[in-house]
């Protein structure tokens, strides 16, 4: 008894075991796919804003573009070096991205929340760019 006892022990160890690696592996591709469909939308985004697609993907580099397509000037990027105002200023700078392509305070909202689902929807949808007025 204690031999079957410990077989069906081990049985569903290795059950578990499999389980959860499947589900780990699934997490990792639906990571992967977001990932990809994130940087495919800023690529879209940023070519919509007549800017070169491959800066969308340059860390740090992108940042200051982005900047320069909703604030108008790069060097508004500096601005988030500075403590709690630079936090401020990422969510404000959401709210303008989504104002850059006649997209209202929910889809703001969307931008800063939801963005593997937003980012997406604004680079593959039919919104135009609106260049900041000098």
């Amino acid at each position: 008894m204690f031999a079957m006892l410990s077989t069906n022990s081990m049985m569903s160890t290795s059950f578990v075991a499999d389980f959860l690696a499947g589900l780990s592996m699934g997490v990792v591709i639906i990571g992967v796919a977001l990932t990809l469909m994130v940087l495919i939308g800023w690529w879209k985004i940023f070519t919509k804003a007549g800017e070169a697609g491959v800066l969308s993907i340059i860390p740090i580099v992108n940042f200051f573009f982005m900047c320069k397509i909703v604030w108008g000037s790069a060097l508004y990027g500096l601005v988030v070096l500075i403590p709690f105002i630079g936090s401020i200023f990422m969510i404000i700078t959401n709210f303008k991205l989504g104002e850059r392509f006649g997209k209202g305070l929910g889809f703001g909202l969307g931008l800063i929340f939801i963005p593997f689902i937003f980012i997406p929807v604004l680079g593959f949808s039919d919104a135009e760019y609106i260049p900041v007025e000098a």
